[in-house]
């Protein structure tokens, strides 16, 4: 299961989908927001919003970004996202 079955399909909970499957790698914006299946422009306004908090790191030398792990609210994240993932996804309800 992921993030956005719980929680829908927000664009921070999409980016924040997409880059705790991937806790180690660096990141550009628009690469990020390709892989999370987003309009650039709104990918770059939540991650200022995650950076605010501090759950992203950017290096605005290279331009480039990464989950801060040694933050302990990510640390919390990765082991809740971790377990979220073991469990099965529900079965979306049929319309009408």
């Amino acid at each position: 299961m992921k993030l956005a079955d719980l929680f829908g399909g927000g664009a921070l909970v999409r980016l924040l989908d997409t880059l705790l499957a991937r806790p180690t790698l660096v990141w550009t914006a628009s690469i990020v927001a390709a892989k999370a299946s987003m309009d650039p422009r709104s990918a770059r306004r939540a991650l200022s919003r995650l950076r605010a908090l501090g759950v992203v790191a950017v290096d605005k030398e290279f331009g480039v970004l990464a989950l801060n792990v040694d933050n302990p609210v990510v640390q919390a994240l990765l082991r809740f996202h971790e377990a979220l993932a073991a469990c099965e996804a529900p079965e979306r309800a049929a319309d009408g």
